[in-house]
């Protein structure tokens, strides 16, 4: 029950916006329409909008930067409505086909585009397994297509994001010594379902406990130590081998998972299998015995906050952002 980003809904309810860029009510769009949320009693998108075409302007973006950044939020909207069927290759390959020409037609105007191009980056993937080989060109599933596409509209967002926080630090002067830094701490994520992203969030709070280790525990009994200040040592879980588990190559779990993204035949039961068969015997890593049997892909890691859960499915396509 809770709304997308605040933008999508401004822009939609922007009657020139609309216009400009084909939109239509947020519950027309798949991003939009999930939860059930549209309008929040306490916050009038028609003002908030204002305010943020006021701040861009105050804050110098030309009116150029300004329509850049408008169309490209307009395409990630425009993206979760593309609709993918099934269609066969040869050789008994599944991949998928765009149904209906709306949704793609207004991708690849707002992002400056041939429908063909679009078209085919969302159908298909490519890979190169190494610098100066051919690539290969891989169909895609309707699900897996489906992935790719979301995962391309995060990434529109997110460099949109980036751009935007430098330009922000541009216009407020000298690029030294002024700043806006944002600091966002990730909370430890144990859901029902847990995937990729839960892997990578959880490992991130891996490295920041082993950073809170070392400033606040070794760090600081070793200055204590050469100060000759009385102190009283403290155990803490050293959470290096679950890192190792991770990170470290060749065989930690996240550069199986690279390594694997990079074979034209690659795929999560692969990789799943690899990183069972490499860490078996480690305590922090548990699988089901009856894991190969059932044909699933799930695994355990023993966080420094917990037991977690993770369903390797669409661990590849997921990277591959």
């Amino acid at each position: 029950n809770e709304r997308n980003y605040h933008i999508f809904y401004e822009l939609c309810g922007d009657s020139d916006c609309s216009q400009k860029y084909n939109l239509g009510a947020p519950e027309t769009f798949n991003y939009l329409n999930q939860s059930g949320c549209v309008d929040v009693p306490q916050i009038n998108d028609a003002d908030e909008f204002a305010s943020v075409k006021e701040a861009m302007g105050l804050l110098e973006f030309t009116s150029e930067e300004q329509d850049s950044i408008l169309q490209l939020t307009s395409a990630v909207l425009w993206l979760g409505n593309v609709v993918f069927s099934s269609k066969m290759h040869s050789g008994s390959t599944e991949g998928s086909k765009i149904e209906g020409t709306d949704a793609i037609e207004n991708v690849a105007k707002l992002l400056q585009l041939p429908v063909e191009t679009v078209s085919k980056v969302l159908c298909y993937r490519t890979i190169r397994p190494k610098a100066g080989s051919d690539s290969a060109i891989i169909p895609l599933d309707p699900n897996g297509a489906r992935i790719a596409t979301d995962s391309l509209a995060m990434g529109i967002y997110g460099k949109l994001f980036s751009w935007m926080v430098t330009r922000v630090n541009d216009s407020l002067g000298e690029k030294e010594g002024r700043f806006i830094g944002i600091l966002d701490i990730f909370g430890f994520e144990i859901f029902d379902n847990n995937s990729f992203e839960q892997l990578c969030i959880n490992y991130a709070n891996e490295k920041l406990q082993q950073l809170f280790n070392k400033t606040t525990f070794k760090e600081e009994e070793e200055l204590y130590m050469a100060e000759g200040v009385p102190y009283t040592h403290i155990d803490f879980v050293d959470n290096q081998p679950v890192l190792n588990l991770v990170e470290l190559k060749p065989k930690g779990i996240l550069p199986c998972l690279d390594d694997e993204c990079l074979l034209p035949e690659g795929s999560d039961k692969k990789f799943m299998n690899k990183i069972e068969d490499y860490h078996a015997g480690t305590p922090y890593f548990i699988v089901d015995d009856k894991r190969r049997f059932e044909n699933t892909l799930s695994f355990e890691i023993q966080h420094y906050a917990g037991i977690v859960k993770y369903d390797a499915s669409e661990f590849m396509t997921k990277n591959l952002d």
